[in-house]
């Protein structure tokens, strides 16, 4: 819970999710960026099974865009499979990146012991 507070003191809403079947749990976090003139949803999950995604949420008149990361070719070839069964998304930019880091890193607010 602590950590939950602290990423919301960064601007972050860190989402912990649960479910019946354990190897499926993960996190969400998500907050408001704006890029340009243009505000969007900027949001980061993770999931034993997926791996971590990254992306950003544009609300535009035609409909919402969609840019996320993902780590593995497989979770995108998923994704590509099946994004058109959400029918408010006019736009999708995906790609494969190994380096998708949490929006806020919980061990960079760990007391530092050692020194």
């Amino acid at each position: 819970m602590s950590h939950m507070l602290m990423s919301l003191k960064q601007k972050v809403l860190t989402l912990p999710l649960h479910y019946d079947d354990e190897s499926k749990e993960g996190l969400m976090q998500m907050r408001k960026k704006k890029v340009g003139s243009q505000e969007c949803l900027e949001f980061y999950s993770v999931f034993a099974n997926l791996g971590a995604t990254w992306g950003l949420l544009w609300d535009f008149k035609e409909g919402v865009r969609l840019d996320i990361s993902v780590m593995y070719e497989g979770v995108a070839r998923l994704l590509r499979e099946n994004l058109g069964e959400l029918e408010f998304i006019y736009e999708t930019n995906i790609n494969v990146d190994g380096g998708i880091v949490p929006l806020y890193d919980f061990s960079d607010s760990l007391l530092d012991l050692e020194g």
